[in-house]
């Protein structure tokens, strides 16, 4: 027998007892103090929509840091071709910095004999970045690091002239002063 067949057979038992009004006045506060599923629902996918825009954001921010922010990675690809080689670099690297701090009176004494100087300079700085970006793809890679180590030994002998010829400038004012 089914339920439905039970149900309509004995209906009359079902039907003579009456529901009491309270019950239904207590149902329809409960129902009135609760929100629908739709809201929940909705806010439920706005807190996850936030979550995930907040995900995406430390993502990029997390992409962009690594792709702009990575090191010079040059060096160890010269330590790993000739591990004598990079020291050499960042001894001859260091010492053009060295260097070039000792000129930085020059700037401030005679601004146009510095901008000469730093011209100069400039020309093999940027010779150097070009063998420097052609270094991964170049198939003679120790011939390449020997031509950035004689640029860096022009770059300190220019380096050094430049601070002689400083010098005397500094000496040939001094000696116009008094």
């Amino acid at each position: 027998m089914r339920l439905e067949d039970f149900v309509s057979e004995n209906r009359g038992a079902f039907d003579d007892r009456e529901v009491p009004g309270e019950l239904w006045e207590k149902l329809d506060k409960k129902l009135k103090g609760r929100t629908t599923g739709k809201i929940r629902v909705f806010k439920k996918m706005h807190f996850n929509f936030g979550i995930a825009a907040g995900i995406l954001v430390l993502l990029s921010v997390g992409f962009l840091l690594g792709r702009y922010a990575k090191p010079d990675n040059h060096q160890d690809e010269i330590a790993f071709i000739d591990p004598g080689m990079a020291n050499t670099l960042i001894s001859y690297t260091n010492q053009i910095e060295q260097k070039r701090d000792e000129l930085s009176y020059i700037k401030k004494d005679a601004p146009e004999l510095y901008n000469e100087f730093l011209s100069d300079l400039i020309v093999l700085e940027e010779n150097y970045k070009t063998l420097k970006a052609e270094l991964p793809n170049n198939p003679n890679q120790e011939e390449l690091i020997k031509a950035m180590v004689r640029n860096l030994q022009l770059q300190i002998e220019l380096l050094t002239k430049q601070k002689a010829i400083g010098e005397r400038y500094r000496e040939k004012v001094k000696n116009t002063v008094m």
